[in-house]
């Protein structure tokens, strides 16, 4: 017994030494934790009386003392965030930016008409405006019928960083109402701290085809003679009156300039199509910089017979559907803007100085949105630049890019810039210089 007294005495001394030495060091530096000389003495105590056990036991066992025996110190983990509180002070702020299905981009307010296939999905974009991180944003998206009548798809991004932008597939996992008007929604929860949830969520009309036997239509009656590319070489102009969506965000295009068969004689050859006589124009900006844009009657595609092309199609995804199945193949088939009747496509060539033009063709229908922005851009000149051609969005005279302002004409702008330039950054001003932001 006196063995253990020595032992106790001694296993003291030492413990109490290592809390002076503690305490001492404490006066020092500041450490992430404190710790108290009293906890320190705790633990001593609670070491001497499992010392009273370890010191009777044969020298073996005390050889490999228990683990239970051993007390080790470690600062205390980061603390996790409250998902309730918010992740920091000042704003929070998320937008719902964009949903596209498949390629093709969802518009408010105009007639989406998208194609089911199995294994497609939604991909929407958000942006963080706010000023800080935020975690664990919840997605959804969900299909309503006017009866009410919803189906929610749902999906997570774990982090946006503030100021970045982000994009999250959904996959549609299950078939839509076919060839039926309905209303998606797409929204991305509030986070907390968050006040101005108005552009955290948007809808869109849309009507749901059935891809797979318009798909095979499409491919199946490529070869017969009216879905084969016209043989017309030359534009054709014609007197026809463009879609009131084009003269609404571009009213230019109801009035005739200048010399429209002049104007279409420095384009490509074989591109021989009907041309609104009213839409054609030539336009100079900055730098050598031109721009052709007129307006075609019809799809981008030329067909020898849009609706003999249209006619064979329906006939043949009747060969290969029956039932809800063949509703919604044709009802695909009828939102296809290519051989549609009443389709007009907008045509903008951009190019600089003698050198080579690019294109770029809208197709539109009635009621369809005419897009703003970049609608197209390529070609290398000199000094590795490229030509980039775009339509502003409306109330914009300028805009700037750059540190340039390049004017807008008729609705439109076009310009040059090299790769080197860093990141495009395109800001639409209006008579006051003020910056329109939609």
């Amino acid at each position: 017994m006196r063995q253990t007294d020595d032992f106790l005495h001694d296993l003291g001394g030492l413990l109490r030494d290592a809390a002076e030495r503690e305490e001492r060091r404490e006066r020092r530096r500041r450490p992430a934790f404190k710790v108290r000389a009293g906890f320190v003495l705790a633990t001593a105590t609670a070491v001497a009386v499992g010392a009273l056990t370890v010191a009777t036991r044969p020298w073996e066992e005390l050889a490999a003392p228990e683990t239970d025996a051993t007390i080790t110190v470690v600062p205390s983990p980061v603390t996790t965030h409250d998902p309730n509180q918010p992740t920091g002070p000042g704003v929070h702020d998320l937008r719902l930016q964009a949903i596209r299905y498949g390629s093709t981009a969802l518009r408010a307010g105009a007639a989406n008409r998208l194609e089911y296939a199995e294994g497609g999905r939604f991909t929407v974009s958000l942006t963080n405006r706010g000023e800080n991180d935020e975690f664990d944003l919840r997605i959804a998206v969900r299909i309503r019928t006017p009866e009410g009548t919803t189906s929610t798809l749902r999906a997570t991004v774990p982090s946006l960083a503030q100021g970045e932008q982000q994009s999250v597939e959904v996959p549609l996992d299950r078939m839509p109402p076919i060839a039926q008007a309905v209303t998606v929604e797409a929204s991305v929860a509030e986070v907390p701290g968050e006040t101005a949830v108005g552009d955290n969520r948007a809808s869109y009309p849309v009507v749901f085809g059935d891809a797979s036997a318009a798909s095979r239509a499409v491919r199946e009656t490529a070869r017969d003679p009216a879905c084969r590319a016209g043989t017309a070489a030359t534009f054709e102009l014609v007197d026809d009156v463009p879609l009131p969506a084009l003269t609404a965000a571009l009213p230019a295009l109801a009035t005739p300039v200048g010399d429209p068969a002049t104007a279409l004689a420095n384009l490509p050859k074989g591109l021989g199509r009907k041309v609104l006589r009213s839409t054609v124009r030539e336009l100079s900006f900055p730098g050598d910089v031109q721009a052709t844009v007129f307006v075609t009657a019809g799809g981008a595609e030329p067909f020898a017979d849009r609706a003999g092309c249209a006619a064979v199609r329906a006939a043949r995804a009747t060969e290969l559907s029956t039932g809800v199945g063949r509703a919604a193949a044709l009802a695909a088939l009828a939102a296809r803007t290519d051989v549609a009747p009443d389709a007009q496509t907008l045509f903008v060539y951009y190019g600089k100085g003698r050198g080579s033009r690019g294109g770029a063709g809208m197709p539109l229908r009635p009621g369809s949105p005419v897009p703003t922005g970049i609608v197209g851009y390529g070609g290398t000149h000199r000094g590795g630049e490229r030509v980039y051609a775009g339509i502003a969005r409306p109330g914009a005279v300028t805009i700037r890019v750059d540190k340039r302002t390049i004017p807008v004409r008729d609705g439109f702008f076009a310009f040059a810039r090299s790769n080197d330039e860093g990141p495009l950054r395109i800001e639409y001003l209006d008579t006051a210089g003020r910056i329109i932001d939609r």
